[in-house]
């Protein structure tokens, strides 16, 4: 699934409607599934909005010994700006000096692998 929309380069998200999985974004309110295409009234965008302004997405900080730590950004940062990697990267930097982060150079950020969230979290979720 592409991460922006191609109308109008907003996050797109994935929502289920009465049973039927659409893909669309905020920012058109263009919802696309297998057999339907469809807008949503406006409170359910407004509901859609706030909740996601809610969420949390993990990126790990790989630093240059080898070691790994999880972060965590919330979605409405990751939703300005250059994008969600650019972000997670500054709030790296940011936790680092407000010691959230361990010190020490931060060689890349990325977001975990299905593998990797199972890992860390098990099928049940958060544990």
């Amino acid at each position: 699934m592409p991460e922006a929309c191609d109308r109008c380069g907003a996050p797109l998200m994935e929502i289920d409607h009465y049973g039927e999985p659409l893909t669309g974004c905020l920012g058109c309110n263009i919802w696309r599934g297998k057999q339907l295409v469809i807008q949503l009234p406006e409170e359910d965008v407004q509901a859609l909005r706030k909740l996601r302004r809610s969420f949390k997405e993990e990126f790990i900080a790989e630093y240059e010994d080898g070691t790994q730590e999880v972060f965590a950004v919330l979605q409405s940062a990751s939703d300005q700006g250059p994008g969600a990697l650019e972000i997670a990267r500054i709030v790296a930097g940011e936790w680092q000096r407000d010691g959230k982060l361990k010190p020490g150079a931060i060689m890349k950020v990325r977001r975990p692998s299905i593998e990797e969230l199972i890992e860390m979290y098990g099928k049940g979720g958060r544990g």
